[in-house]
């Protein structure tokens, strides 16, 4: 794997997830943090995206890096 990407939740980057693609990214988070249930994509600023997961206040992000 080539590319790395920061994980946040609670505005504090905590978590450096090696993965290619933005999908591979956001499997991988979710199996680290047993995050399960529908995720919605909140915002999208290029490098990074903000989710929301349904029906609950949990957000996150997600920023490439490399």
């Amino acid at each position: 794997m080539n590319g790395y990407f920061l994980f946040s939740d609670n505005e504090v980057w905590h978590r450096e997830i090696h993965a290619d693609s933005w999908s591979q990214a956001l499997r991988l988070v979710r199996e680290v943090f047993g995050i399960g249930g529908r995720l919605r994509i909140v915002s999208y600023n290029g490098d990074s995206k903000d989710y929301r997961l349904d029906g609950t206040r949990y957000n996150f992000t997600l920023r490439r890096v490399a």
